[in-house]
This record gives C-alpha cells, sequence and structure tokens, in this order.
C-alpha cells in the first residue's frame, strides 16, 4: 500500500463507488475556499483500487483541517486509516503549517463505536479537544403553535423594548453597505469564534438573505444571524451572535425573531437545523428555553487541534 496525492478527477473515477454526500460536499467545499488536497491510500501502484482518502481543507497560512477520512467499508480496521491520517499530518509539515485541526461528529458519546475509534484514533497521534458543539435539528410544524404562544407571553414584550431603545432588524437582502460594516466590526467588536464572512461568499453553503438578519442601533451593527442551505431544501441556522458592548441587552433576540417570522411567512422549507457552539451563550439560551420543545434530533460534536 502507498499514500500519495491525487486529483479532483482521479477522485471522481475511482472513490465515487465507496464516497458519501459528505465527502463530495467536504471536496466541493474545499474547492470553492482557499484550496483542497486529496490524500489517496492505493493498495498498490497508481493503477490499483484506492482502498481509502482524506480531505485537506488549507484554511489559512497557518492551519490545515483534515475535513473528511474515509476507508472502504470492507478494507477497515486495517491500519489504513493510522496511515492516512500520518500522512496527513506530514503533508500539512511539509506545507509549512503550524496546527491540523480536525473534527467528530457524535450520535452518542456511549453508544457510538465509531466515535469512540476515531477519538482513540485522534487521541493518539497527540490531538486535543478545543472546543464542542451540538447540532439540533427541528420539525418547523411542531414549532410554529409554541413559537407564536411564546411570541404572545414573552417575544413581543422583548421585541417592543429593543425598539423602544432604538433597536431595528433589516435582512442582509436589503442590508447593502451594513454587510461591509459588518464583516469589519467582527474581528474587534463580536466573538472571535462566530464569523459570519466564511458564509456570505461561500457558494456551497449559500447564506439566504431573505432569511439573514442584522439588527442595528443608529446604522451600526449590534447582532446578526446566518442562514444558509445546500441543497435549496433543508436549512441551517449557522450563527448567532452579538457584538460585545451589547451582551445582556436582549438584542440577540430581534435577528433570530425576524428570521422565525420570515421562515413561517415563507413556508417553504419544513426542517430546520441549528449548529449551537458551547461557547455561544446566545443560541444556548435559546436551545434551553424555547427550542428544547421542538428538538427531532440532537448530536454532538468535537473540534480538535493538532500543533505540529
Amino acid at each position: 500500500m502507498n499514500i500519495r496525492e491525487i486529483s479532483f478527477l482521479t477522485y471522481i473515477l475511482k472513490c465515487k463507488t465507496f464516497s458519501t454526500p459528505l465527502s463530495d460536499y467536504c471536496i466541493k467545499n474545499t474547492v470553492n475556499g482557499n484550496g483542497m488536497s486529496l490524500l489517496a491510500a492505493y493498495a498498490d501502484d497508481e493503477n490499483s483500487s484506492i482502498l481509502g482518502f482524506c480531505v485537506l481543507n488549507k484554511m489559512n497560512f497557518k492551519n490545515i483541517s483534515l475535513d473528511y477520512l474515509l476507508v472502504r467499508e470492507e478494507n477497515r480496521r486495517t491500519g489504513i486509516g493510522k496511515k492516512l491520517l500520518a500522512a496527513a499530518i506530514n503533508y500539512a509539515k511539509e506545507q509549512g503549517n503550524v496546527a491540523v485541526l480536525a473534527r467528530i461528529i457524535i450520535n452518542t458519546k456511549e453508544e457510538d463505536l465509531s466515535f469512540i475509534i476515531r477519538n482513540k484514533l485522534l487521541t493518539n497521534y497527540g490531538f486535543q479537544i478545543t472546543r464542542t458543539s451540538s447540532i439540533i435539528r427541528c420539525n418547523l410544524e411542531k414549532s410554529k403553535p409554541i413559537w407564536y404562544n411564546f411570541m404572545k407571553e414573552k417575544g413581543e414584550k422583548l421585541i417592543a423594548r429593543s425598539k423602544a431603545k432604538g433597536f431595528s432588524v433589516v435582512s442582509f437582502a436589503k442590508a447593502g453597505g451594513l454587510i461591509d460594516n459588518l464583516k469589519k466590526k467582527i474581528k474587534d467588536e463580536f466573538p472571535r469564534e462566530l464569523n459570519p464572512t466564511h458564509f456570505i461568499d461561500n457558494p456551497v453553503d449559500k447564506l439566504i438573505p431573505e432569511l439573514s438578519f442584522i439588527a442595528v442601533k443608529n446604522n451600526i451593527p449590534v447582532s446578526y444571524c446566518i442562514v444558509t442551505t445546500v441543497d435549496g431544501k433543508a436549512l441551517v441556522f449557522q450563527q448567532l451572535s452579538v457584538a460585545l458592548k451589547y451582551k445582556r441587552t436582549g438584542v440577540f433576540f430581534l435577528p433570530f425573531a425576524a428570521f422565525m417570522e420570515q421562515l413561517f411567512l415563507q413556508n417553504s422549507y419544513h426542517k430546520v437545523s441549528y449548529t449551537v457552539l458551547d461557547t455561544n451563550k446566545e443560541m444556548i439560551k435559546l436551545v434551553n428555553g424555547f427550542l428544547d420543545s421542538f428538538i427531532e434530533s440532537k448530536k454532538s460534536q468535537n473540534f480538535y487541534m493538532l500543533l505540529i
């Protein structure tokens, strides 16, 4: 067995028999970003079959992300995954990167055998968990009556209070120059772990401007929400963030409420997923106080880093 870098065309020709929709998504996402590298494990020479591959996302000059690693089912537990991971780390070193990033999605920590195997693989190579998040899927039909009741009892009062203090909300579709203003303020005035710029111009995780909103005061962005879709059918609520200066003011609720109202008006989507970082206190408040009652499924994911 030998490992070598392959082209996207080779991936199409030799890996499609065992690739997955998620691996295709990861490749499309990296191709449209800063670039990608594909490493493949051949049974012998380049004319032999490919036993597994990994997708490396060249995030920036410092970090490279191991976005996906897959081994043919019949060749698993033979050490191929270890060799691909070692090759990915060596590749990152050769490129002058200082860290390799990775993540694992977990169904149930106690029962998910694949998580145990993958987590052990990463930690054995020195990867450490840097943060965690939840992936929550909700049924919109079930949420409608709960949402309307919540708005009647509490939501409308929260919005009225914010508007009385000079806050307002506008969709990305009508925001114009506010979007550039938001980009400028993200680095210094918003939590650094959330950055909307990745989604604003992303051709794969497509921003839905009519469902993404910015709350403003005196024409200055103070909070925002980002909503995307890959296939035009399923929604992902990617981010909800509020400027550090306006923490504990309740203004984070404005873009979320505008999103929910517009979502029900359009009636084009039936399911929505929310990504909630463990550090995103605003989204955690919403999950515990509102979303929890109509969650259909919930998964966790760990984010890892290896300094090299």
